[in-house]
């Protein structure tokens, strides 16, 4: 199960809240899952998500309009770092 899907980009958004911090060997192992199955994932933090809503529906909103194939990014604390 993810958070947010659209169909139309092949785009998974994930928002990761304390408790992913635990689980993160297994959030990337689902993550390169999702990936080699022709997904793209954005990763948020809630923290970005309730600090920066606007910057992350940007995001969010250019990725899916991209034709670039960027299989998987976290834009966690606003690095935009390839994740895993």
């Amino acid at each position: 199960m993810v958070d947010f899907y659209c169909a139309q980009a092949r785009l998974i958004v994930e928002v990761d809240g304390d408790s992913h911090a635990f689980r993160m060997q297994n959030e990337e192992s689902r993550t390169q899952y999702l990936v080699q199955k022709g997904y793209r994932v954005l990763r948020f933090t809630n923290r970005e998500v309730q600090g920066s809503l606007h910057e992350v529906l940007e995001s969010i909103a250019s990725l899916s309009r991209s034709k670039t194939l960027t299989p998987a990014l976290s834009l966690i604390e606003g690095e935009g770092a390839d994740y895993p």
